[in-house]
């Protein structure tokens, strides 16, 4: 009887040391996919307005992006943004707030350059807002984003062609807020080696609403100069932006006025951690 009680207690505690064990492995290999599709990104966005007239300092941008990488092709972004206001001629203006948050679908390689002639991904982003921001007209709003390039001349020019459809969840405050936007943007960059590059480009906007149609519905954003560096972990663009609104009399002709009325500079700096 004194064998068989200390044969049992034997199988108890191999029984119990192997599911230890084994509970341990699993939570060790579950910690080590963590931390190998787990990224994070800090982007630090700077910019203001060109224009004297209209420029009163700067706003600077915090952007800190969570990546989870759910395949070899699709990751999921989760990013919130905190926002400084930076007064002009050093005044003690310096006010900060958080802005919104993004909820990001990325799925990568869906054509590929080498297979198919051109690189296409896709982007499912969805943005969402609280507080004052709710006061323009709705809650969030979801973007479908598609995104093709092709390299050409042994690689050093870069062509870019960018489209998305962006739907609103209006929440009736405002009523003549948007319903919905399109957007398609073409680019080109001359790579003069694997860090830096400069380019141009420009994006058509269009916004659709429910209420009577605006000056500014249609607008041409022009992209001159844009200058990037990128190295290891890190990256840093530099760019100016103009833009330039229809009259909104359905003439269809852009007011080229409003290119120098309304310009920003922007420097962007971000760095991937881990």
């Amino acid at each position: 009887m004194k064998k068989i009680a200390t044969l049992l207690l034997s199988l108890v505690i191999n029984l119990t040391y192997a599911q230890v064990n084994e509970i341990s492995i699993e939570e060790a290999s579950f910690l080590d996919s963590l931390s190998k599709n787990f990224k994070f990104l800090y982007l630090n966005s700077t910019y203001t307005e060109m224009n004297a007239k209209n420029r009163d300092g700067f706003t600077m941008d915090h952007l800190f992006y969570f990546r989870y990488n759910l395949t070899k092709n699709q990751n999921i972004r989760w990013v919130p943004v905190y926002t400084q206001s930076i007064g002009q001629e050093g005044k003690k203006t310096l006010q900060g707030e958080y802005a919104y948050s993004s909820l990001r679908w990325y799925v990568n390689n869906i054509l590929t350059e080498d297979k198919h002639g051109i690189n296409l991904n896709f982007q499912n982003r969805n943005y969402i807002f609280d507080g004052e921001d709710r006061n323009s007209g709705y809650d969030s709003y979801h973007r479908a984003y598609f995104l093709s390039s092709k390299t050409v001349a042994d690689g050093k020019l870069t062509l870019e062609a960018n489209t998305y459809l962006q739907v609103y969840n209006k929440n009736g405050r405002n009523p003549n807020a948007n319903t919905w936007r399109t957007m398609f943007g073409t680019f080109a960059f001359y790579n003069f080696n694997d860090n830096w590059s400069l380019g141009f480009g420009g994006e058509w906007y269009t916004d659709h609403r429910d209420g009577e149609r605006k000056s500014g519905d249609d607008r041409f954003v022009a992209w001159l100069p844009y200058l990037r560096y990128a190295k290891g972990d890190g990256f840093v663009e530099l760019y100016a932006t103009y833009t330039a609104a229809q009259s909104g009399d359905n003439d269809h002709a852009l007011i080229i006025d409003d290119f120098h009325k309304h310009g920003t500079l922007t420097l962007d700096i971000g760095y991937y951690f881990f």
